[in-house]
């Protein structure tokens, strides 16, 4: 049920259930007007009803209010979907990790510059791992030997990718 309907529904509630102790209340209020309202029983139960009327009243109001912000203010799919996106985004961290923990330091360098930058070239990723060029090339033909990357020609030089989404 969307947002919409949840509020509409506990408004028309709201409503219904204030009409209904109205009449209880005005029932209540009458009868400890014909009673002349000494302090005998009857007078005490009707001030006790008119007691619980007010809080009913405010619990009424309370559905009523929670109905309308339901209604106009409540944007609740935007929080599931950042909390579904957060947890997503810190099971992919937490296995990459685990993955980066069993490589040897310079794959862990490279791995992770072709991380946070997708498509890096192969120039400008040996400028920030600050490894050679045959030393850079062994580590990135190893690795797509085990179908870590992928080198996609990008003009004179080539682009690399992950293959899995860490």
């Amino acid at each position: 049920m969307d947002s919409k309907k949840i509020g509409i529904t506990l408004m028309v509630l709201a409503v219904m259930l204030f009409g209904m102790v109205y009449a209880f209340l005005d029932n209540a209020s009458k009868a400890s007007t014909q009673n002349n309202c000494n302090p005998t029983k009857e007078c005490q139960k009707a001030a006790s009803l008119i007691g619980w009327s007010n809080i009913a009243f405010g619990i009424i109001f309370s559905i009523l209010s929670l109905g309308f912000y339901i209604l106009f203010f409540n944007n609740d799919t935007h929080v599931l979907e950042r909390i579904e996106k957060e947890t997503k985004e810190k099971a992919l961290s937490e296995k990459f990790s685990i993955a980066l923990s069993m490589l040897d330091p310079a794959e862990q360098k490279v791995i992770s510059a072709i991380r946070e930058q997708e498509g890096i070239t192969q120039s400008t990723l040996r400028i920030r791992t600050d490894m050679s060029k045959a030393k850079l090339s062994m580590v990135l033909s190893d690795f797509e030997k085990r179908d870590i990357i992928r080198r996609v020609p990008k003009g004179k030089t080539l682009a690399i990718y992950l293959k899995e989404k860490y």
